[in-house]
């Protein structure tokens, strides 16, 4: 598999036609999450790693037709890196791991900030991870042939910082979703009519957190963070892919409307709603929509 890497990051840069932004019509990576291991071993919010933390990453990696993409996982950090991102040449060196297969974590060494300045260690270091998106031929419907998957590889890229911030980022978290104004539970099954539209809007569990930022002349700030949410849908329409936590000159709500499919072309669609807090922390959840 690390042999092949090279070919597939070739295979990766396939041009494809353009559609919207939020229309999933093929291979995407939505968004990239890590989680710092708390002292019991489970997940905890924080998603900005220490020395010596353990992190454990996942990918909201999406198909229309295919329900768990193959994403092959590296990593080094930024300076060890090229115009590929990360691509191991020897041997298994920053090779992370191939999710779903395995859980993907990185084991951050006590001593990698060492070498720096006292003052740096607040900024630290970032680590870049590239993911590689590919089908898994075994999970095509049976009416498709892998020639239709044939050029249909998605790369992303994401930096995680390693420092020792005194405000280190958490992970923002969608605790439920409004659908026309009424609660529904995150991740169910919503059975939808045909060219019918509906509002949704995402509720965080936790506002928007403050952090201390250092400036280019060395001075801390105090900040707050500005959420943003971005929309994808394997069906229907959406009158924007975009929308922010607060009104703002960007949206007046952090919800959108979704527009059912006139004449659907599957049994159903998934909407998918992810968090980004604009400092590296993401959430997301997904919905499930039955045409009735």
């Amino acid at each position: 598999m690390i042999r092949l890497l090279p070919l597939v990051l070739l295979a990766g840069c396939t041009p494809s036609e353009m559609a919207q932004s939020w229309e999933i019509d093929r291979m995407r990576i939505l968004g990239v999450q890590a989680s710092v291991l708390d002292e019991n071993g489970g997940l905890s919010p924080q998603a900005e790693p220490s020395p010596g933390d353990v992190v454990v990453m996942r990918s909201l990696t999406v198909h229309p037709d295919i329900e768990a993409p193959n994403v092959i996982w590296t990593g080094c950090f930024a300076e060890e890196s090229d115009s590929f991102g990360c691509a191991p040449t020897d041997g298994e060196d920053g090779f992370l791991g191939v999710e779903p297969v395995m859980p993907i974590t990185l084991a951050v060494p006590e001593t990698i900030l060492d070498e720096l300045p006292e003052e740096d260690k607040l900024e630290g270091l970032s680590y870049l991870l590239t993911l590689i998106a590919v089908p898994d031929i075994e999970e095509l419907d049976e009416n498709l042939s892998p020639d239709d998957f044939s050029n249909d590889e998605e790369i992303a890229t994401k930096y995680i910082p390693i420092s020792l911030a005194e405000t280190p980022n958490n992970n923002p978290y969608i605790e439920q979703v409004l659908v026309e104004k009424v609660p529904v539970g995150t991740g169910t099954t919503l059975t939808v009519t045909p060219g019918q539209s509906y509002f949704f809007e995402p509720v965080l569990a936790v506002g928007p957190e403050e952090y201390i930022y250092v400036n280019s002349q060395g001075e801390a700030e105090t900040r707050t963070e500005e959420p943003y949410f971005s929309w994808y849908s394997t069906e229907g329409s959406l009158d924007r892919p975009f929308s922010s936590y607060e009104s703002n000159a960007f949206s007046d709500t952090p919800g959108v409307t979704w527009t059912a499919p006139a004449d659907p072309q599957r049994s159903e669609a998934r909407l998918w709603i992810v968090v980004r807090d604009g400092r590296g922390g993401m959430g997301w959840v997904e919905q499930t929509l039955l045409f009735e």
